[in-house]
């Protein structure tokens, strides 16, 4: 994950089109890759400068439909 303009950001972007230009098959598990490690990288990113967050357990009132409002949100992005 490479934010800004970078030679390892022009170096992922080429592997992903050259991968979609070679097969789509191949291509798929690597963006999920690529994304999962973007992810996890913020994640590492956050955990280290910010320390643990714990409003996300403490916070035990959001109801079902702020889950299913979020799962909508999240569906388009998926698909």
């Amino acid at each position: 994950m490479s934010a800004p303009i970078t030679m390892n950001l022009f170096g992922e972007l080429f592997l992903g089109l050259s991968l979609i230009k070679f097969r789509i098959v191949i291509s798929l598990p690597v963006i999920m890759i690529i994304f999962l490690s973007a992810c996890y990288s913020m994640f590492i990113y956050r955990y280290i400068n910010h320390g643990k967050s714990w409003v996300i357990f403490r916070n035990k009132s959001i109801s079902i439909r702020e889950y299913y409002l979020l799962l909508l949100h999240f569906f388009p992005i998926i698909i």
